[in-house]
């Protein structure tokens, strides 16, 4: 019982750290778009249109 018990808050700690990950990256991404050159700007611009289609190939699995 107590190797599933930390089993389960291993896998929390994981999930946990993997949504604080995605939403952090969206932040950042965010953030420098705004003061971003035209060039950079449609880099993180191509970024941000790669995560969304992992996200939409996930089918809204997770999120």
């Amino acid at each position: 019982m107590e190797i599933i018990a930390w089993v389960v808050i291993v896998l929390i700690g994981i999930v946990g750290l993997g949504i604080w990950w995605h939403f952090s990256l969206r932040r950042r991404i965010d953030a420098r778009m705004h003061e971003a050159q035209p060039e950079e700007r449609q880099a993180l611009m191509d970024i941000q249109r790669d995560i969304d289609r992992g996200k939409a190939a996930r089918q809204g699995f997770f999120f």
